[in-house]
């Protein structure tokens, strides 16, 4: 089944999802070729092969969610003894794509997202949770690692504005922020996201591309792919190309606290 055309969030299209999807997995499986060992900068409880585990296990339990009523109980151990590694870890994103391509995204299924609870999520979901996670393994044997794919990070920015940080808050894991913090992606192109794609951080929830309830406390302005790297916690608010007009201190808090999981 074809879903060129159907969006599975404001940004993305459900083709472009799996397509970010298988991208980002062939990167991640690159990296199973190095030391296993090292350990991973931006996840400091896991080595290369922690991380590998752990990714591995989230395809298959996304996959469940999208065949199963429920799904099944996510597992962060890896393959059984005497599997190998690369291996095991391409047969679930491989299952987990053909399931995806098969799937239409307003099919009913279990998410941990809001209202509609739809396939469409984990089409949006896995694309960044495999993306960040090849940063991350990339991060792990070298210091200079590909970045994010500009228009996935756009989408990636506005899911953890109007998905995460909602439910963060919803969960109690999170204070509802004080200030209003504005998000700018520079240099933002693209068919989903032009120059001066904003969201906001606010007490009151995150409107986005809306008329703003009041002036920003401060604006933190960088490319797309930093400002996802900020929200996700994996590089400091003094790495290049950030830049924060306003009060930088209240900046540093909300960053450091968790907006993300």
């Amino acid at each position: 089944m074809s879903h060129a055309t159907t969006f599975v969030s404001p940004r993305l299209t459900a083709q472009a999802a799996v397509d970010h999807l298988e991208a980002a997995a062939a990167r991640f499986s690159a990296t199973i070729e190095g030391d296993l060992a090292a350990p991973v900068p931006s996840c400091p409880a896991w080595d290369l092969r922690a991380l590998t585990a752990h990714l591995g296990g989230v395809h298959r339990w996304a996959r469940s969610a999208l065949t199963r009523p429920r799904p099944e109980e996510h597992r962060d151990d890896g393959p059984e003894p005497g599997v190998d590694l690369r291996a095991w870890f391409a047969e679930g994103v491989d299952d987990l794509a053909v399931t995806l391509r098969s799937t239409d995204p307003l099919t009913e299924c279990w998410t941990f997202g809001p209202r509609p609870r739809t396939a469409a999520f984990w089409f949006r979901r896995q694309a960044h949770e495999t993306a960040m996670h090849a940063w991350d393994a990339e991060r792990a044997l070298t210091d200079a690692p590909q970045p994010v794919d500009p228009e996935l990070a756009l989408d990636g920015v506005d899911e953890v504005v109007t998905m995460f940080v909602p439910r963060q808050i919803r969960l109690g894991r999170l204070a509802p922020p004080e200030q209003v913090v504005e998000l700018r992606a520079v240099g933002a192109q693209g068919q989903f996201g032009g120059p001066g794609a904003t969201w906001r951080l606010a007490a009151a929830g995150p409107p986005v591309d809306a008329a703003p309830v009041r002036e920003p406390d401060a604006v933190v302005s960088a490319p797309a792919a930093t400002l996802l790297l900020l929200l996700w916690r994996r590089i400091p608010l003094d790495a290049p190309g950030v830049g924060i007009d306003g009060d930088a201190r209240g900046v540093r808090d909300l960053l450091a606290s968790p907006l993300t999981p």
